[in-house]
């Protein structure tokens, strides 16, 4: 059997978390280096190991809407793992996720995506940080509002 290749290119959410440690996980990944898609599965904490998922195009994605919107089942908020990074960490990442959920919003007709606040290097103090974590969210809020999302 030919060696599966993946890359997670943006961890979106997890939905929901087993007593195992395993958590079903919403993720962008670019599966054998091709076009990356949006995929739900089970994973290890680790990520080395990996249960049965689906993927779907950001076309599958809009065929999925259309048959949620034909039987009244409605997202009104995605879950997402913005801001859940170190405050360190480029902060492109985080906008380039926002991008994508904002696309997934869209596409899904939800108007808010749950978001955190970064964490702290362990050891320091918060208060060294405070003006860089309120100038990410504030650039973060700028770009969703630009796109009718609330954070």
């Amino acid at each position: 059997m030919p060696e599966i290749k993946y890359e997670v290119v943006d961890k979106i959410g997890i939905v929901s978390e087993g007593n195992n440690g395993w958590n079903k996980e919403l993720n962008l990944i670019s599966w054998n280096e091709r076009e990356p898609v949006y995929d739900i599965r089970t994973w290890s904490p680790d990520h080395e190991k990996m249960g049965k998922g689906v993927t779907i195009s950001v076309e599958e994605a809009k065929a999925l809407k259309e048959k949620l919107d034909a039987n009244g089942i409605g997202i009104s908020a995605l879950g997402s793992r913005l801001g859940k990074t170190d405050i360190t960490a480029p902060f492109e990442h985080s906008l380039e996720s926002l991008r994508r959920l904002c696309e997934i919003c869209h596409i899904l007709g939800a108007e808010r995506i749950r978001m955190l606040s970064y964490f702290i290097p362990e050891g320091e103090d918060p208060r060294n940080y405070r003006e860089e974590v309120l100038e990410r969210l504030q650039k973060l809020c700028d770009y969703a509002k630009t796109q009718n999302v609330r954070l």
